[in-house]
């Protein structure tokens, strides 16, 4: 099948839903990786499914020799509702294919990698059993704010004397109404763990080096401490958090087990080697500030010579009818 017959298949000519040029020069995409800065609207999700497609069932065709095996493709989501909804697509579209072509059924598309980034490494950890995370359990956000407040000394035991100037150099990271230093008394269990929180996540995200906090002195050091009792408690307890997994995965890919299966299972990613998908969440929206310019420029910078699309606001993104197609269009590809 080619990408000409995939797309009249799923979208005879006159059909309202038939990709525009702007989208069909997206999913023509050849080898190598993509940018597609792409906004609410613009029809993103659906060029996403399309391009998964593509992977799957085209071969002889110029975009595209060969097809490409479900489990090497990996694509990634920034929430559960977004990956469920990709995957609703692509099942609705398979369908379509295999009654007008029934030998396409033989592609097992349940062995695509789809998810959020989180819950892909978490798969892969425990799918190849790595080292590194054996009987671990992955804990979600709420888990890991409880671990803090019950096995953190500062949170479970506080100190008035001790504490008041740790709380004072981090004063930051609270609003007026959750604590200011002239209060004459500590910050409320749940706000000290929704600091720390914050301050473990940059740690393992942004790579600080402990040492280097210890070398600061202070109230660094102070943190150097909490953050080494955090992780002692961790592997004591056999826990792991959304920002020590990807730490997790980094290591694994680095063992021999993770360089067979980052070599032999290379995965050929939707839209060439990179796209971002969702640009409004991304630069916008405060529940994704990890992921805001700063990434987006590392993208840049990572495939200086990536292709680059751009898709304006359309009509397309609500097709085709499935139980949850609108609000959750926030999806990525990431190497």
């Amino acid at each position: 099948m080619t990408l000409t017959e995939l797309i009249d298949t799923l979208f005879p000519p006159g059909h309202p839903n038939r990709p525009t040029p702007e989208q069909e020069a997206i999913l023509r995409h050849p080898q190598g990786p993509a940018w597609v800065l792409a906004g609410p609207g613009s029809g993103k999700t659906e060029v996403l499914t399309l391009f998964v497609l593509r992977l799957l069932y085209v071969e002889h065709d110029p975009v595209q020799f060969a097809r490409t095996q479900p489990e090497a493709i990996f694509v990634t989501t920034f929430t559960e509702k977004a990956a469920r909804n990709l995957e609703d697509r692509i099942s609705h579209y398979r369908n379509q294919l295999v009654v007008q072509r029934p030998a396409l059924a033989a592609i097992d598309i349940s062995k695509l990698r789809l998810g959020t980034l989180h819950g892909l490494c978490n798969d892969l950890l425990q799918e190849h059993r790595a080292p590194n995370y054996q009987n671990v359990r992955l804990m979600d956000e709420l888990e890991s704010s409880m671990f803090v407040y019950e096995h953190i000394s500062i949170v479970d035991a506080p100190n008035p004397t001790n504490d008041r100037p740790f709380w004072t150099h981090f004063s930051y990271l609270f609003s007026p109404r959750e604590w200011q230093t002239i209060w004459a008394w500590l910050p409320s269990k749940w706000n000290m763990t929704a600091a720390l929180v914050k301050l473990f996540n940059r740690i393992v995200e942004d790579r600080i080096a402990v040492a280097a906090m210890r070398a600061a002195g202070g109230q660094w050091l102070r943190l150097a401490d909490l953050y080494e009792e955090y992780r002692t408690k961790l592997q004591a307890e056999h826990r792991c958090d959304f920002s020590h997994l990807q730490g997790h995965f980094l290591e694994f890919l680095q063992t021999p087990l993770g360089r067979r299966f980052r070599d032999g299972k290379r995965a050929k990613l939707a839209k060439g080697e990179q796209m971002v998908d969702g640009l409004r969440e991304l630069m916008v929206d405060d529940a994704f500030k990890p992921f805001r310019g700063d990434t987006a420029l590392e993208f840049l910078r990572d495939f200086p010579n990536a292709e680059r699309y751009r898709l304006n606001e359309l009509s397309m993104e609500s097709s085709p009818p499935q139980p949850h197609t609108k609000g959750s269009s926030t999806s990525r590809i990431v190497s």
